[in-house]
């Protein structure tokens, strides 16, 4: 189902009423007969959270004075070698976990959603439950999730459609999606209480 949208003629000034679906088209102006292009509406986009990472952790080993007893001086090598080991797998775990979806996903329901990209440079995200409102699913372009483009949508109603331009897309780092060099290969949607879903194109 698609929503009416509304513009004005920048030629005539006329209220102009079109569906949804032809955002971005050229058409006539019903008064005047010029040509104009129906403007695409932009959604109100959250940017999702950023991860905290905690500074790292600088452990000093007091060493006792030199006393010439080599099995001090091998117990100190052994200690420092033991919690060398023990950080680089924390640090190998964290850095595999940013780029998994949550384990606890498997059960959860998957996002009953549509995706088009426009030509204009933005994406249509649309809710095709009948009944249930996204409260909120996160969005990611040309990655896995977590690791990709993304933005948040919150409070999406059933049979609702929000339009999100393709340069609202962003990674932790804070790169930003630019559509003139990079195309839209595929789109992840999920998070929350769903199950993520890909969608290609």
């Amino acid at each position: 189902m698609e929503n009416v949208l509304k513009c004005n003629c920048p030629h005539c000034g006329i209220n102009i009423e079109y569906p949804s679906g032809d955002s971005g088209r050229e058409a006539n102006c019903p008064s005047c007969g010029n040509l104009l292009r129906l403007p695409v509406p932009v959604a109100t986009v959250i940017p999702p959270p950023t991860r905290y990472a905690p500074p790292p952790q600088t452990i000093y080993v007091k060493q006792k004075p030199q006393t010439g007893c080599l099995t001090s001086i091998i117990a100190i090598f052994l200690i420092c070698g033991l919690i060398v080991f023990i950080m680089s797998l924390f640090n190998a775990a964290d850095s595999s976990s940013d780029l998994q979806p949550p384990a606890d996903q498997s059960h959860k329901p998957l996002v009953d959603a549509d995706v088009r990209v426009l030509k204009s440079g933005a994406v249509i995200i649309s809710n095709q439950s009948k009944t249930e409102t996204w409260d909120s699913v996160n969005i990611y372009l040309n990655g896995e999730p977590l690791s990709g483009f993304a933005c948040r949508l919150e409070n999406v109603k059933p049979l609702d459609s929000k339009v999100i331009p393709l340069t609202e897309f962003v990674k932790d780092n804070g790169d930003r999606f630019n559509p003139r060099d990079t195309k839209v290969l595929y789109v992840w949607i999920g998070g929350g209480k769903y199950d993520y879903q890909k969608y290609g194109f």
